[in-house]
């Protein structure tokens, strides 16, 4: 659940929103402050990306809910459009609609995406393809959006965990494992219901 808490370290946290699905993960509090952009999964429609107003009552607002799964929704710094990740091509890619109310969507990556967010002053967006590559790719948006082709920034660890920019997105934080790291495995057990029978 989201809860909310002083940045001073004052007072206890709040409760800010509850529901019943068994994850919600924030991706950003929208520049002009009036929203809460997070992610949640739902058994009908799989991954959806919600609004949550943060002044007057806390009722989240469904922004992309499709069959598709949406993520990771992060809104233009005007506050007019929303980047996200959507499945609906058959594999990840990044995408952009207008927001609060979507309209007509408009894929900007072409080789999968893993990762989306705009630069700061709204003239380009960044995505992270599935291969570890981030690239950056210049938009115009005003009534309409549109972008153009998009160019490697830069390369990413293949083990690479999470990535975050900087303010200025001069740099980028990235989440490695460092050191002895053992794969992790999965052990399937066959017949177990016999196994018990025999006890």
């Amino acid at each position: 659940d989201i809860y909310v808490k002083d940045t001073n370290g004052e007072g206890d946290e709040r409760a800010w929103f509850r529901s019943a699905a068994p994850f919600k993960n924030i991706t950003q509090w929208s520049h002009d402050g009036r929203y809460l952009i997070f992610d949640q999964p739902d058994p009908a429609t799989g991954w959806d990306i919600w609004a949550l107003p943060t002044s007057g009552e806390a009722k989240p607002i469904p922004v992309l809910r499709s069959r598709y799964n949406e993520q990771t929704g992060h809104v233009s710094p005007d506050g007019k459009w929303i980047a996200f990740i959507s499945d609906e091509s058959g594999r990840p890619e990044a995408y952009v609609t207008s927001f609060p109310t979507p309209g007509a969507r408009y894929q900007v990556s072409t080789d999968g995406a893993q990762f989306m967010d705009w630069a700061p002053d709204g003239k380009a967006v960044y995505f992270v393809t599935l291969n570890g590559v981030t690239r950056r790719a210049d938009v115009e948006s005003g009534a309409t959006f549109r972008t153009g082709s998009s160019r490697v920034v830069f390369r990413t660890p293949t083990n690479v965990l999470g990535i975050a920019p900087m303010p200025d997105f001069k740099r980028f934080l990235e989440v490695v494992p460092v050191g002895n790291t053992s794969q992790s495995s999965v052990t399937v057990e066959m017949n177990w219901a016999t196994a018990l029978e025999k006890h």
